[in-house]
């Protein structure tokens, strides 16, 4: 996901110099090789070393946070003593799940240091959210919004090497979680594969059948949008991938209980996280698709925003690492020039007074958008 977020940052011709900080200075230096920059400086950093990243921070204008989840708000903290706006693509239910963390909790001392952190501003959660706030602008009343994902890769269907479209560990915990939607103030569970649902997605993704999922959106629309009775999320394509690995938990493979292997204790869970860990697909399409319901002039309204991500082959990335990289990149650059006015911990949907020049900007990267509106008359 960082390389399409350092990808897009050395491309983009405002941008004037790029730091990768990374622990790995090896695999840093390799990527930078393929790159070919003369914007793009390495540095190796250890974001557990709070001092030593504070002084790296304090050095740019703006930062993309693009560590893994269990890190991202240790960098939120450097930032926050730095002074220095940053964003991050983090799952707000991966982080609130997992860690018992709030990823919007540092919003008092944010405000505090006058600096903005965007967070969850990825493709899901990000992209989607974006455009439900979109959808609400155009609106007098939202009642109800319906995310879907969709993804198909040849690459990501069980085969000869299963591959997966983001970090392996975190589908290892999202494929433990129990499944639900946001209704009427209150998020509730439901059972497992229900709300089943075919879709026709754009090509190359096609017709797919989806299931309701307990996401980061279900939690953050109403946050932000408050007249919202209904938010729910749909899976499709991706629970292909979940199958298989719920099939290794019900035989115990997914487990965090230590075991000894002659002179070796491990987990089944860091067993298999080592395992496929690094087993990214680069030839994965992805769309997601933002219906967003409610009354225009009393009318009920109804306004879709698709967007597909095909894989870069320039890039060597697939159509997720796209959705969840090139985000970051856009929102640290409104951050550098000054885009964004709001300070404190912004999610999403509150981050931009125009989220629609935020698509806008996706689109001229490649994202394929589609709007379209439909109105009903009172009977």
């Amino acid at each position: 996901m960082g390389q399409a977020t350092v990808r897009d940052l050395v491309e983009s011709p405002e941008v004037s110099q790029v730091i990768l900080g990374d622990i790995n200075l090896g695999k840093a230096n390799e990527f930078a090789a393929r790159v070919k920059s003369q914007k793009l400086s390495v540095e190796q950093i250890d974001v557990s070393d709070h001092k030593a990243l504070v002084k790296l921070l304090k050095r740019v204008d703006a930062a993309a946070n693009m560590t893994l989840e269990e890190y991202m708000l240790a960098v939120q903290r450097a930032a926050i003593e730095a002074k220095v706006n940053i964003c991050d693509p983090a799952g707000y239910f991966a982080v609130k799940e997992r860690f018992g963390k709030d990823m919007l909790g540092f919003d008092d001392d944010a405000k505090e240091a006058g600096i903005t952190i965007v967070s969850c501003i990825g493709v899901s959660p990000g992209l989607t959210d974006v455009a439900a706030a979109c959808g609400a602008n155009n609106l007098d009343e939202v009642e109800e919004v319906h995310v879907r994902i969709g993804a198909l890769g040849e690459d990501m269907v069980p085969g000869e090497l299963l591959k997966f479209p983001y970090d392996f560990a975190t589908m290892l915990w999202q494929s433990d979680w129990p499944d639900g939607i946001f209704s009427n103030g209150e998020i509730i569970g439901v059972p497992p594969h229900s709300g089943k649902e075919i879709y026709k997605f754009p090509e190359p993704i096609g017709e797919q059948e989806g299931y309701y999922v307990k996401h980061s959106e279900i939690y953050l629309i109403p946050r932000t949008i408050k007249s919202v009775k209904r938010v729910d999320y749909r899976d499709f394509g991706l629970h292909k991938v979940f199958t298989p690995l719920r099939i290794l938990a019900e035989y115990g493979l997914t487990g965090t209980e230590p075991i000894k292997v002659k002179d070796t204790t491990i987990t089944p869970r860091e067993f298999l996280s080592a395992c496929f860990q690094g087993r990214a697909t680069t030839r994965d399409s992805f769309c997601i698709i933002t219906e967003v319901v409610g009354k225009k002039d009393g009318k009920e309204t109804r306004y879709t925003y698709q967007i597909l991500m095909k894989p870069n082959e320039r890039w060597d990335l697939g159509g997720m690492a796209l959705g969840t990289g090139v985000p970051p990149s856009v929102t640290a650059q409104m951050l550098a020039r000054g885009d964004i006015k709001r300070k404190g911990v912004l999610s999403p949907e509150e981050a931009f007074d125009h989220p629609e020049l935020f698509i806008a900007e996706l689109a001229k990267r490649g994202f394929e958008t589609v709007v379209t509106k439909k109105t009903h008359e009172p009977i």
